[in-house]
């Protein structure tokens, strides 16, 4: 796809979803490549959210790449599910992108009051 009928796609799925984010490569500014480099995602529901963590106990890659299939707008489905064939862990790189997006990075410490 390229930049202009993603970007015409982006707004499509803002309209759709509401919030939407880029995960990309740290060096993606430096790559033209979108579709090796970046991934549209919407925010996950609560629904889905619990799903992840239900079925992460069991198999965590799973569960990871289940979640990243169902909330990934670009790449689609079909490519996204031949990139986690060939790279497994592909889905734990993409979910450290998703931290901010649902409040895992959110780094709190603990001090005696």
């Amino acid at each position: 796809m390229n930049a202009k009928d993603l970007e015409a796609k982006v707004n499509e799925w803002k309209a759709q979803h509401g919030s939407i984010y880029e995960l990309c490569r740290e060096d993606c500014a430096d790559i033209p490549t979108i579709a090796e480099t970046r991934f549209v995602v919407r925010k996950p529901t609560r629904v889905e959210i619990n799903r992840l963590a239900k079925h992460a106990q069991n198999d965590l890659t799973a569960a990871n790449q289940n979640l990243l299939l169902d909330i990934t707008l670009h790449p689609g489905r079909a490519e996204l599910d031949g990139l986690f064939r060939d790279m497994p862990m592909l889905a734990a790189s993409l979910m450290n992108g998703l931290d901010k997006i649902i409040g895992t990075a959110a780094n709190f410490t603990a001090r005696p009051l």
